[in-house]
């Protein structure tokens, strides 16, 4: 059985999924010894997803 390479899609969601367990590990380790931030240096769950929604529907990433 020979191993092929796995196509560019595949990597690079690969890729992607790996950037995102980096900064979920990076939030837990500075969390663990200090425990959660502030409630005034946090950043309301509303800001990122309004920023998300204003974006133009080509920027948007798609399902294929």
């Amino acid at each position: 059985m020979s191993h092929q390479p796995a196509p560019a899609s595949a990597r690079t969601q690969a890729a992607e999924r790996r950037a995102k367990a980096d900064v979920l590990a990076s939030v837990l380790r500075d969390s663990a010894p200090n425990g959660h931030p502030a409630p005034e240096s946090r950043v309301r769950r509303e800001n990122p997803r309004d920023a998300r929604l204003e974006r133009p529907a080509a920027e948007r990433p798609r399902v294929a």
